[in-house]
């Protein structure tokens, strides 16, 4: 799994709905892993409710379950949030549920016994899809500024600051790894790829986009940047 992966992972919570003691504690141990903070429900309502109060990043979801059933679950969850990723869980290959769950935009299906790597990569998955979605969408950062992805601008108060197409890829890469470390390495490669890139051009992109939104980006010694 890719670094930028693990580190959104670990930003991430998620709620595990399963009325099975048993497999919600293997899947808590294997999960727990990866993410910062796993909520818990025994049925579909409880893990509505959960859902409400906690907003989870990713859900994982039985389909059999007392009081109120994983499709029904999903169902609810789908009518107010199309993007975030649901995967359920069955030991039925019932084609009533298949069927069903095809509507509801699931990240994955997922039969029971559940396999190690099928989680690893549900997860890795997840992570591509939250990244997707943070830049999908305006993001409030320090001193009031408010990244906004689709115009490529960032706004304080009203007012509007544009970006040039070098520094809005350079701002999304440090809003994906946002509080820790973006080395000068990385800028070149997500920047400029192959091609070479002159030791003053980036220091003169930051010395650029600073007097453009003075403070957003922290110097980090002599090994790269981030947003805090």
């Amino acid at each position: 799994m890719e670094e930028l992966h693990k580190k959104m992972l670990k930003r991430s919570t998620i709620l595990l709905v399963d009325d099975n003691q048993q497999i919600m504690e293997k899947l808590k141990r294997l999960l727990s892993i990866y993410v910062c903070e796993i909520y818990e429900a025994e049925n579909g309502q409880d893990g509505y409710d959960m859902y409400q109060q906690y907003n989870p990043s990713i859900i994982f979801t039985d389909i059999e379950m007392p009081i109120s059933n994983g499709l029904d679950l999903v169902t609810k969850i789908r009518e107010d949030n199309s993007d975030i990723p649901i995967v359920i869980m069955s030991a039925y290959t019932n084609e009533s549920y298949l069927l069903k769950s095809i509507k509801l935009k699931l990240s994955e299906y997922l039969i029971k016994p559940i396999k190690h790597e099928d989680i690893l990569k549900i997860l890795e998955d997840s992570a591509k899809q939250l990244l997707k979605n943070t830049l999908a969408k305006q993001v409030s950062l320090n001193y009031d500024y408010i990244y906004d992805p689709q115009n490529e601008l960032i706004k304080v108060y009203d007012k509007k600051i544009a970006l040039t197409n070098k520094e809005n890829l350079f701002i999304e890469l440090l809003i994906l790894y946002r509080g820790n470390l973006v080395t000068k390495k990385m800028c070149e490669d997500k920047m400029y790829g192959a091609f070479d890139m002159p030791a003053s051009t980036l220091k003169n992109l930051v010395f650029r986009l600073r007097k453009k939104v003075d403070k957003l980006v922290v110097t980090v010694g002599k090994s790269g940047y981030m947003i805090e």
